[in-house]
This record gives C-alpha cells, structure tokens and sequence, in this order.
C-alpha cells in the first residue's frame, strides 16, 4: 500500500478488499469509487472497472457530504454485483469534498520554529486518501505559514509551504 495515507483509511474488514476513506476530495460533481476507496485488495482484473464506477453526483450547490459506508457499498453492489463480497458493511460514513480548482497545496517538513535553508525536508502532497512525498534540500529560509523552494534530489525545485510534520 506504498503512498496510501493509511491513518485515514476506515479500516472496516480485514478481507473487504474495498476500503474507503474516512474523508476524500474529489474535482467534479462526480464521485467514483477510486476516488474514494483502496482498491488494491481486488482482483487485479476487476480493479480498473470498479475504480471507474460512478457512485454520487453532487449538486453544484453542495460542497461536501457526508454517505454511509452501507449506502455506498450498496450502490456499488448495484453496479457489479461481482464485487458484493469485497465491500464492507459499517455503520462508519465517508465525507467527501469537492477539490476546489486551486492547486494543491505542498507542505514542507519541519520544526515548530521553521525550516533553515539548507535542511533535510520532506516536501508532501496529499490527494485524495494518497499522500506522496519527495525528499530534498531547502533552498531558503522559512517561517511556518511562510513560502520556500525545495530542490529535490533529481534536481528538480518545489515551491512549498512551511511548516508540516
């Protein structure tokens, strides 16, 4: 499960195969099951398909909701009936948000007082229930709440956020 931020996941049963997230993000006014849900534990030839599934639309005017894991589990059932014996039953809900369009923001790794340039960082983005990190090296000084560059070990340079653990 590299990447999966698995402190989020509502861990429902230990041979579902799906597991959903406590709380996801999703851009569009539509919600699929990948957006949502671990995957991994499926067959790897049903997994594409079941990723793909359009569980909710969400009203324009709705910014988050809050299903419940047997609501989802059921439309899922609805729409492939081969995975009913993947899906968990609880009594746990799934609140999901609409991604606004701005992007993402990066946060940088580092004290309470702030990062100096020059320090070891771990720069993350969480999207969804995934979360993904790069080492690098701050390129600048930076106060927590404040703005820093990053150079990652390929060389490459990230404009983040001070200060996340």
């Amino acid at each position: 499960m590299s990447g999966v931020a698995t402190s989020a996941l509502v861990v429902l049963a230990a041979a579902s195969g799906v597991v959903f997230a406590e709380e996801a993000r999703v851009r569009g006014p539509v919600v699929r099951l990948g957006d949502i849900a671990n995957l991994e534990a499926l067959p790897e030839t049903v997994r594409a398909r079941a990723a793909a599934l359009e569980l909710v639309k969400l009203s324009s005017n709705r910014q988050t909701v809050s299903l419940p894991v047997r609501t989802l589990s059921a439309r899922v059932r609805a729409l492939m009936p081969v995975l009913a014996n993947h899906l968990p039953e609880s009594s746990a809900a799934v609140l999901i948000r609409r991604r606004s369009s701005e992007r993402p923001d990066l946060v940088a790794s580092g004290g309470e007082h702030g990062i100096a340039k020059g320090d070891d960082v771990r720069v993350r983005i969480k999207a969804g229930i995934f979360s993904i990190e790069r080492q690098g090296i701050a390129v600048s000084d930076a106060k927590p709440g404040e703005g820093l560059f990053v150079r990652t070990t390929d060389g490459k340079a990230l404009s983040a956020k001070c200060c996340g653990d």
